[in-house]
C-alpha cells in the first residue's frame, strides 16, 4: 500500500498525478480496513508477550550460569583440576564419537 501510495505520489506526468486531498480520502493507505488493521495489531502483541516470555526465560537462565560461575569459582584447586580433566576427557570422546572414518 505505502510503495502504491509513493508511485502515486511520484508520477511524472502533473495530470496524471492524484492530489493530496483525493489520496487522504480514497487510497487503501489511509484508510484501511479496521479488521485488517486489528488483526495486525492482535498479531504485534502475541509477538510482544512471546518476547517478553523469552526474556524472561533468557534471565533466568543467565541467573543460573551465574550461580554456577559462582560455585565453580568457590572450588578448590584439586576440584578445578578434576574439571579440566572431565572436560578433556568428555571433548576427546566427542572428538572420536563423531570422528569421520
Amino acid at each position: 500500500a505505502a510503495r502504491d501510495l509513493v508511485s502515486k505520489l511520484l508520477q511524472y506526468v502533473p495530470t496524471e498525478r492524484e492530489t493530496i486531498a483525493t489520496l487522504l480520502k480514497e487510497h487503501y493507505y489511509f484508510n484501511q480496513p479496521s479488521e485488517d488493521l486489528l488483526e495486525k495489531l492482535t498479531d504485534i502483541n502475541a509477538n510482544l508477550k512471546e518476547a517478553a516470555k523469552n526474556r524472561k526465560d533468557d534471565r533466568a537462565l543467565l541467573e543460573r550460569m551465574d550461580a554456577n560461575i559462582e560455585v565453580i569459582k568457590k572450588l578448590g584447586i584439586e576440584s578445578k583440576a578434576e574439571l579440566n580433566r572431565t572436560r578433556h576427557v568428555l571433548l576427546k570422546g566427542i572428538f572420536e564419537a563423531t570422528e569421520i572414518k
